[in-house]
């Protein structure tokens, strides 16, 4: 599984965004600040948060794909990565 395209920011939800590929589907991601800045213990804001996710990018891909294998989908169609994963 690789990522599509760049992340983007979600202000509303404060959570990065991305799309995993794997052979032709898609999968719609997210990942939430707190999440990344709690369990990396950095400052939390947006940019210590794309920096987490840029450092750790094969972290956050593997609880992606454990969402999307155990089809634990948001209401919104997105693939949520919480803080409670990161503990897991």
């Amino acid at each position: 599984m690789k990522i599509v395209g760049e992340p983007t920011w979600n202000m509303m939800r404060e959570e990065i965004r991305f799309c995993l590929q794997r052979d032709e589907e898609r999968f719609y991601c997210a990942v939430s600040q707190i999440a990344l800045n709690d369990y990396y213990r950095t400052e939390d804001t947006q940019e210590a948060a794309f920096m987490n996710f840029r450092a750790h990018t094969n972290t956050v891909v593997t609880l992606a794909m454990e969402q999307i294998d155990n089809g634990q989908v948001r209401n919104d169609g997105v693939y949520f990565v919480s803080s409670t994963l990161f503990g897991s």
